[in-house]
């Protein structure tokens, strides 16, 4: 059942002579239905498509109706109705309510001319409340796809304005490599992007194409043994993305004394299994499991902004993931990724105007 009528995308059968046995509880158009048991006072008109079915112990229907039905149902479903019948069903192992309650409760009946006028005024605002609510996901799709198409200018270059006095990228990356200079960070890039194939797009002259693995330390999830995991006290432990908030990860109020994989706090954490490429802001240091990794920035670069250009590649994630029972990504195509860098104070401006436009856009969402 929903919007007061009968769904008929799931519908089952009973055999003829079974259905000869229980004819009495078949429903038929134009008839109301009551539910007394389990979600207790949904009412609806039986539908032309539903004439001479079954009903189930769950319901009662209504018939013989000498009211206006259109009047009757917003009345059994207004909340002076309603309140009588949760002040009246009983409770076992559902809630239910009998028949006997059904015909001792109380409606205000008006003359039958009012009640018609009743009926087409409250129709008539339904429609109206519908069209706001259609236009309202209407409207919250346009911002989604707003920022969608923000994200998809800026990290083509194409959201601010270029600075030619800017440092170029390629200095930022010698500076990493040199500071992290382990087997991963050997010399990769050359200031220009010549070792790249099939580059998605064209970017602005002082940024370069790089690596994940060159502007992130990665940390592959592991989980710690669930004798270690508890409720009380040790490191906050998180597996997937049960507590991710829009951007910043909420407490788990879950727990491990024996941490496997940390990460640290002013990082991210992408998961890495279905929903792949999903990915929070932390800011304080964690254990993660097998469905999350951590992508610590390097080089200065902004925790921040790395959020935004992360969350670009969720659907380049989710077309390289793998498996059967449910999809995945290695650390090696989390490493491999190619990802567009710009200078460092260009990042900045970036960053300050996705948040500009993107707090205008939620300060219209919250408005709805």
């Amino acid at each position: 059942m929903k919007n007061n009528t009968i769904l008929l995308d799931n519908l089952k059968y009973i055999d003829d002579d079974v259905f000869s046995a229980i004819k009495r509880y078949t429903i038929n158009k134009d008839d109301l239905y009551l539910t007394i048991a389990g979600t207790v006072g949904c009412v609806g008109i039986v539908p032309d498509e539903v004439d001479g079915m079954n009903l189930t112990e769950n319901a009662a229907k209504l018939t013989e109706i000498k009211a206006h039905r259109i009047y009757l149902l917003y009345s059994l479903l207004s909340s002076f109705v309603q309140e009588q019948f949760k002040s009246k069903y009983h409770q076992v192992a559902q809630p239910k309510l009998s028949i006997e309650t059904s015909y001792i409760t109380l409606i205000p009946l008006p003359p039958l001319s009012e009640q018609v006028r009743i009926a087409e005024s409250i129709e008539q605002y339904n429609n109206l409340i519908n069209e706001l609510e259609e236009n309202k996901e209407d409207l919250k799709q346009f911002v989604i796809q707003t920022k969608s198409q923000i994200l998809d200018l800026a990290i083509r270059g194409k959201l601010v304005p270029q600075e030619p006095n800017d440092e170029p990228a390629s200095v930022l990356l010698e500076r990493i490599k040199s500071e992290h200079s382990d087997s991963k960070k050997k010399a990769k890039n050359t200031g220009d992007n010549s070792h790249y194939e099939n580059l998605p797009f064209e970017i602005p002259k002082n940024w370069i194409w790089t690596k994940f693995e060159d502007v992130f330390e990665i940390t592959m999830g592991q989980s710690p043994s669930g004798t270690d995991i508890n409720h009380t006290d040790g490191l906050e432990f998180h597996q997937g993305k049960s507590f991710f908030g829009s951007s910043t990860l909420r407490h788990s109020q879950i727990f491990t004394d024996k941490p496997t994989k940390i990460a640290p706090a002013n990082s991210l954490i992408m998961c890495v299994r279905a929903p792949v490429g999903d990915v929070n802001i932390i800011d304080r240091e964690i254990c993660i499991g097998r469905g999350l990794c951590a992508l610590n920035p390097l080089g200065g670069i902004s925790t921040n902004f790395m959020f935004f250009w992360v969350k670009y590649f969720k659907d380049t994630f989710e077309a390289k993931a793998t498996g059967s029972t449910f999809t995945a990504i290695s650390g090696e195509i989390i490493r491999n990724q190619s990802i567009p860098l710009p200078p460092l104070k260009e990042q900045q401006r970036i960053l300050n105007q996705i948040q500009h436009i993107y707090g205008i856009l939620d300060g219209i969402v919250a408005e709805l």
